[in-house]
C-alpha cells in the first residue's frame, strides 16, 4: 500500500470519528419555525441524571448536549408547560423539527424510538382523547418492550387528567 492511501484512509477514519458523538453524550439539536428566541426545559422523571437543564432557543435554533450513562426517556417541558418525551441514547444525535404552534406534531429522529413516537403523535393529531388512548394502548401493546412504550404510557396515561365530576 503506498503512503498516499494510507495517509487517505487515515484521514477519512478522522473525519468519521471526528462527525460522530461520543459515546457518553447526547446531543439534541433542532429547529423550531416561528420563534426566534425563547428557552424550554430538559430533564429526566425517573431520576437517570439530576437537575433541569434550560435550553435557549436562538434564531429558531437550539443545541443541547449532556453527559448520559444509558438511554432515558427525556421531558422536554415548554414555556406553555406542554411536554414531549423523546428516547434519548448515549452516543447518539437527536433532531427535532417543528412548528411553534405544533410541538406536539414535531419531527423527531435520531433512533427507532422517536421515530416510532413521532409517528405515533403525527398520526393521532388532532383526534379525541378517547380515540388517541385506545391508540396509545394498541402502541404500548405493539411495542412493549421499548422506552417508546413508557413514553406513551406517561403521556397519555400517566398524566391524563381526570374528568371534571361537572361534565360525567
Amino acid at each position: 500500500m503506498s503512503n498516499r492511501t494510507i495517509l487517505q484512509a487515515v484521514s477519512l477514519l478522522l473525519l468519521f470519528t471526528a462527525c460522530s458523538q461520543p459515546k457518553n453524550r447526547i446531543r439534541l439539536e433542532g429547529s423550531i419555525d416561528n420563534v426566534r428566541h425563547a428557552e424550554f426545559y430538559a430533564y429526566s422523571e425517573d431520576g437517570t441524571f439530576n437537575g433541569i437543564d434550560t435550553i435557549r432557543i436562538e434564531n429558531g435554533n437550539f443545541t443541547y448536549e449532556r453527559e448520559l450513562s444509558q438511554p432515558v426517556i427525556l421531558t422536554l417541558l415548554y414555556p406553555n408547560f406542554s411536554r414531549t418525551y423523546i428516547v434519548a441514547e448515549p452516543g447518539k444525535t437527536i433532531r427535532m423539527t417543528g412548528e411553534a404552534a405544533k410541538l406536539g406534531e414535531a419531527d423527531i429522529t435520531g433512533n427507532e424510538d422517536n421515530k416510532r413516537l413521532t409517528a405515533f403523535r403525527q398520526k393521532n393529531a388532532g383526534k379525541n382523547d378517547n380515540d388517541i388512548r385506545l391508540a396509545a394502548s394498541d402502541f404500548i401493546r405493539s411495542n412493549s418492550r421499548s422506552l417508546a412504550a413508557i413514553a406513551v404510557f406517561k403521556q397519555y396515561f400517566a398524566e391524563a387528567r381526570q374528568p371534571s365530576p361537572d361534565t360525567t
